[in-house]
């Protein structure tokens, strides 16, 4: 299951069948908490980085409305951290994820993603070292290449 948790995205028509669910209810000037919610989590698991920005915006909202009683706080939080994982946010997901494993110490799903996301992060940092030490190498071989040209000119 490494990382499953961070690359599922979620299927468009499904996506799309909350999405109009959602936008059906807001023409109307009735939107229920509920909705905004599921749509939220369908963009969180989106492919899209502007889908998953969308949704943990509607998440935030959501914590912060008088509507926040309709569900757990800690669910919309456990959606925030995914979807800063999934953007490679890792400094705010990690964030989220200590919140939550502080007030619910047992969780195993939430414990599961932090493990994922200090992965991802660790990789991530790998590979900008690498990046980094191999652009170092290359600016070095050309600065080198370049005095060794004006020695012989």
């Amino acid at each position: 299951m490494d990382n499953e948790i961070l690359n599922r995205t979620i299927r468009i028509d499904v996506l799309k069948e909350f999405e109009n669910r959602y936008f059906r209810e807001l023409s109307k000037s009735n939107v229920q908490s509920a909705t905004v919610f599921n749509y939220a989590s369908c963009l969180v698991q989106s492919s899209y980085a502007a889908d998953i920005h969308k949704g943990i915006s509607l998440f935030m909202q959501l914590i912060e409305s008088s509507q926040s009683r309709d569900f757990s706080i800690m669910d919309c939080a456990y959606f925030i951290a995914l979807g800063k994982a999934r953007i490679k946010d890792y400094t705010s997901a990690l964030h989220y994820t200590g919140v939550i494993l502080k007030i619910e110490p047992n969780n195993l799903l939430v414990s599961n993603l932090q493990d994922n996301i200090k992965k991802n992060k660790k990789k991530d940092e790998l590979k900008k070292v690498a990046v980094s030490g191999g652009l170092a190498v290359t600016i070095g071989g050309i600065f080198g290449l370049g005095l060794t040209l004006a020695r012989m000119l």
